[in-house]
């Protein structure tokens, strides 16, 4: 009975989390496609990058303190670490809106076409870095105020898209005739906001208790140890959005936001997967460890990415023969159809190459992961520049392809060798 229990317990935290991320992806993609159908594939496209440039910021400021919540040891621990992540956080928060403040003050070229809408959209970012909510719900296994935490904004976002043309034509929304801060703050802030007032806040009330001062640096910079990954991966994930949309412009970067956004379904499947396998690891001897053992783990990995673009590919296509569906799809997926699907398989296959956070944990190397991370985002960057425009933007997923074969050369020669170090990091 208790070997049953136990096996219930590990599918529910490796089910939920995995089902329940992969639910709030598909609402997104479903509301992304409705602000397109709604204002149009180019204010979608100026959203779009307003919102990675001011994530850039949030990403930078905010500390990560998901993973440092999953490591407690009991109950007490879990709310000595809520607390100091929340105050880590919430330090975070006000230092991003600081750093927003000047910079959008800043005489940069071209700044005033990302300055409408940035401040409320730091709102609505802010809220989403607030982790330590998350990750108390999910290390205490609270599943259906976990699921709820994930998925609200998006139960009312993309209800509410779809139903603004009904909600304009009887007077119940105003025409936003292109007015990109309104648009952000009804769609994106209203919904985070909700989320902060009903589960964030009646949380943190209830819950926070005051960091004792002896352990309150040491876990502050456990905190910022183990955000080191998150930061580097973080911010090349979301530069890249930037830079397609600066060098060629918004029609493209929806066609290559799309792809990387249906993508994440691969990370999503992959993720657990490396996480059990590295988990595993940590739990037999260093000398047991093998670079067959790793191998095989990657090869998995990059087997089911492939797998899952097949899937996701045939899925896709099959939709576009549905007029019904088909007419959703934004324009500019149609026109640029082959780089689409070349992003998407590239980015799947990516999913595959995130072992190396795992590899570089057992390695103590995860500096050399995050320089390796940032030069490979340089490569990107000159490869979007270089030819980025040839054949109708499909010079874009050449440059992301590179960085992929790059990166994954990289993780095979560390693979290639048998782990030397005694244990791995604290994830």
């Amino acid at each position: 009975m208790l070997r049953l229990r136990t096996t219930r317990n590990t599918v529910r935290a490796l089910g939920i989390p995995t089902l329940t991320s992969g639910l709030a992806a598909g609402l997104s993609v479903l509301f992304f496609i409705g602000l397109s159908a709604a204002f149009g594939d180019r204010m979608l496209g100026e959203i779009i990058l307003v919102q990675a440039i001011v994530q850039i910021v949030v990403v930078t400021c905010v500390p990560q303190c998901f993973v440092y919540l999953l490591g407690s040891r009991d109950d007490t621990d879990t709310a000595q670490r809520y607390s100091q992540g929340a105050v880590a956080e919430l330090g975070g928060v006000a230092l991003a809106l600081l750093v927003l403040g000047v910079g959008l003050n800043l005489p940069i070229p071209g700044l005033s076409t990302v300055q409408a809408g940035a401040v409320p959209m730091f709102v609505s970012l802010a809220v989403q870095a607030l982790g330590s909510c998350q990750a108390r719900l999910r290390t205490l296994e609270r599943w259906p105020r976990y699921m709820l935490w994930v998925l609200l904004p998006n139960m009312v976002r993309v209800p509410l898209i779809w139903a603004t043309p009904l909600a304009q034509s009887v007077g119940y929304l105003p025409d936003f005739a292109g007015d990109r801060a309104a648009i952000i703050v009804t769609y994106f802030v209203i919904p985070d906001i909700l989320r902060l007032a009903l589960i964030y806040i009646p949380n943190l009330v209830s819950h926070f208790v005051r960091p004792q001062d002896e352990c309150f640096l040491g876990g502050l910079r456990q905190i910022l140890r183990n955000w080191w990954f998150d930061i580097g991966s973080a911010l090349t994930e979301i530069a890249d959005k930037i830079v397609v949309g600066a060098m060629l412009g918004p029609e493209l970067l929806v066609v290559y936001f799309f792809a990387r956004r249906i993508g994440i379904v691969a990370i999503m499947v992959i993720e657990p997967l490396y996480a059990e396998s590295f988990r595993r690891m940590q739990k037999i001897d260093s000398s047991l460890r093998t670079a067959a053992s790793e191998l095989r783990i990657f090869g998995n990995g990059l087997a089911m990415a492939i797998s899952l673009f097949i899937v996701m590919a045939t899925l896709f296509s099959g939709a576009l023969l549905v007029p019904a569906v088909a007419v959703t799809i934004p324009e500019p997926i149609i026109v640029h159809r082959l780089l689409f699907f070349m992003v998407l398989f590239f980015d799947c296959v990516v999913s595959a190459n995130r072992w190396s956070r795992y590899a570089a944990q057992l390695r103590g190397k995860s500096a050399t992961l995050f320089a390796i991370r940032i030069m490979l985002f340089s490569v990107f960057t000159l490869g979007v520049w270089m030819f980025g425009s040839n054949g109708g933007g499909i010079g874009i997923a050449v440059a992301f392809g590179i960085a992929w074969a790059l990166e994954a050369l990289v993780l095979l020669r560390w693979l290639s060798r048998p782990v030397d170090t005694p244990e791995g990091q604290v994830l």
